[in-house]
């Protein structure tokens, strides 16, 4: 019955009123593209350099555990992401996975002129994406992409390359 609540009449109402400014600047914060460190309490940091003029459309999300390096001239399509380290769990029982040290960085490097689509996750083994690439919508790139290649699906595989 709440979820009625939030459709047609209400919602132009809400954005008319004062509160429909605060509810923009809400969406605004929580749509913002973010920089994160989630190792940063066990002293894992990383950097992230964004070359000129590249756009970070809304949910993006870079992690910065490990450096990461993204070219001139780019677009991070909506709600893209890209990992910089993951875990170590490939052997052992982990009593306490939030404690567990095994976290190995990576370095990844993104080229200049590169189309990252919309949810396209970009793994850390990746290691580099080389300039001029498009990555397609919601591709999950597992390995490096050479210059001017065209890549999509899940893994993402090559399936063009731009003239």
């Amino acid at each position: 019955m709440a979820a009625k609540m939030y459709n047609g009449k209400f919602m132009s109402w809400l954005q008319r009123s004062r509160l429909g400014n605060i509810e923009r600047r809400i969406i605004a914060y929580v749509d913002r593209p973010q920089v994160i460190y989630p190792h940063v309490r066990t002293g894992i940091t990383g950097q992230v350099e964004i070359g000129e003029g590249t756009v970070l459309s809304l949910r993006v999300r870079i992690d910065a555990t490990g450096h990461v390096k993204i070219g001139e001239r780019c677009i991070i399509g909506y709600g893209a992401k890209i990992h910089s380290h993951s875990h170590m769990f490939l052997t052992g029982r982990v009593e306490d996975i939030t404690a567990d040290p095994r976290v190995k960085t990576w370095e990844l490097t993104i080229g200049d002129n590169v189309f990252i689509r919309e949810e396209a996750m970009i793994m850390p083994q990746a290691g580099s994406i080389g300039s001029n690439s498009i990555i397609g919508v919601r591709a999950v790139v597992t390995k490096p992409v050479g210059p001017g290649e065209i890549w999509a699906g899940n893994p993402a595989r090559k399936i063009g390359q731009r003239a």
